[in-house]
């Protein structure tokens, strides 16, 4: 059966063709890297070893005249889910909270009930995921999952699982501790809807690729 991955910043995306005739679709494999700046690659800059992603680049197509929809990463990647703008979505800034730019440490109870914690994008949106679901021929639809980072809500409303992916785990909101994985004390990894701590003290990237890996 065929699956597509789907990669954001630290995340991955599956997708699985259901029906008899999956053989005609194919594998997608999204890698968003957060926040890269354009000549941090090594197929562009010799000083950065990027060995991988320059074979990537290699052996497939370069597309070197494209914008993205914001340059940052909340609104760049409801951007890419949803297809529409920013302005259009509705997530045209930042969801995370502007005080740490000042030197304010949140306390526990404080964080729990910022923006960054209640904020996310509109439940009206339709996004990829979903439309792969239920592909336009009616006849074959796609299994898909995401690891990584999410950044566009972390209510459970919110959250990947009930926006269309089929698996999930990752974090849910702008950065997390790479090994603790919390926020300002706050556990921020989840599994699916829920919390998890069940790899705490594991670089989190390496997490997300033990769980892109098990998928495909």
């Amino acid at each position: 059966m065929l699956r597509t991955l789907f990669c954001l910043t630290a995340g991955l995306l599956v997708v699985e063709p259901i029906a008899a005739c999956a053989a005609d679709r194919p594998n997608i494999l999204l890698i968003v890297s957060d926040d890269q700046g354009y000549n941090d690659l090594g197929v562009l800059n010799s000083h950065i070893l990027t060995p991988a992603l320059d074979r990537l680049a290699k052996e497939g197509t370069r597309l070197t005249d494209f914008y993205v929809a914001w340059p940052a990463c909340t609104p760049s990647r409801a951007s890419l889910l949803t297809g529409r703008y920013p302005q259009r979505n509705g997530i045209y800034d930042m969801i995370r909270n502007e005080a740490p730019d000042y030197g304010h440490q949140y306390t526990r109870a404080e964080y729990e009930v910022t923006f960054e914690r209640i904020g996310g994008m509109d439940l009206r949106e339709v996004i990829l995921p979903r439309m792969l679901q239920n592909f336009p021929d009616g006849v074959v639809g796609y299994k898909s999952a995401i690891y990584g980072k999410w950044d566009l809500g972390s209510l459970k409303r919110f959250l990947p699982t009930s926006r269309g992916f089929d698996d999930f785990y990752g974090l849910v909101n702008t950065g997390i501790d790479y090994y603790t994985h919390e926020r300002y004390g706050v556990p921020s990894m989840f599994r699916n809807l829920d919390k998890t701590q069940e790899d705490r003290g594991t670089y989190c990237t390496y997490l997300f690729e033990r769980e892109a890996l098990r998928f495909l």
